[in-house]
Formats: structure tokens, C-alpha cells, sequence
């Protein structure tokens, strides 16, 4: 149980780690760049509230994105990770 819950862990920080990209790139390509800059300097607070500010464009991104959250929190919080 141990090896499939650090498994899971590590599956939800890369989908945490390759969605937060994505949206840095969409924000850099769409967006003023200190747009971008404040994503990387916010620790994710930032994020989401561009990420729901500009729904049309981040929607699929922010959701996975906080769906690796979701993974990690659950993974942590019944401690098999």
C-alpha cells in the first residue's frame, strides 16, 4: 500500500508540476508579461485568480492543475504517501 500511495504522490505532483507550465505559457503568450511574472512570485494564489479571471483560455489547465493539488492533499491526508 505504501509503494502505490508514494506512486499517486509522485503522479500528482507531476500533473501539478506539468499544468502549472502550461498555464505559465499560456499566460506569457496571452497576457502582459508581468502577468506571468506574478504567477511565479505568487505561490499560486495568483494562479487561480487569473486562472478563473480568464476562464475561456485556463479553464482545462487550472482545473488539472488543482486536481494534482487534490491528489497530493488526499494522498497526505490519509498518510499513505
Amino acid at each position: 500500500m505504501r509503494t502505490m500511495g508514494t506512486l499517486l504522490y509522485f503522479a500528482g505532483a507531476l500533473i501539478n508540476l506539468v499544468f502549472f507550465v502550461y498555464l505559465l505559457v499560456i499566460v506569457f503568450q496571452t497576457d502582459h508579461w508581468g502577468h506571468g511574472v506574478g504567477i511565479l512570485l505568487s505561490c499560486d494564489v495568483y494562479t487561480f485568480v487569473h486562472g478563473i479571471m480568464n476562464w475561456d483560455l485556463c479553464r482545462i489547465p487550472l482545473m488539472l492543475h488543482a486536481s494534482g493539488y487534490l491528489i497530493l492533499f488526499i494522498i497526505s491526508a490519509l498518510g499513505v504517501g
